[in-house]
């Protein structure tokens, strides 16, 4: 598995005919939409696929955290 990002998750939620929404910090890396994405959380594993990225209230295709 390649790992594209790593994240400070600080919380999530869903949004009803939308789907899960997970909201942190990127600490490294690219992320695009229709990237496919494992979050683990303690022993799971959540499977995902990112449909949108919005930040700063805007919506985005891609974002790369600064050096």
């Amino acid at each position: 598995m390649n790992t594209i990002a790593k994240f400070d998750i600080s919380d999530s939620f869903k949004i009803t005919g939308r789907g899960l929404v997970i909201a942190g910090d990127i600490l490294q890396g690219t992320i695009t939409t229709e990237n496919h994405i494992t979050v683990k959380i303690k022993t799971d594993e959540l499977k995902l696929k990112i449909k949108g990225i919005n930040f700063l209230d805007k919506r985005i295709d891609k974002y790369q955290k600064s050096p």
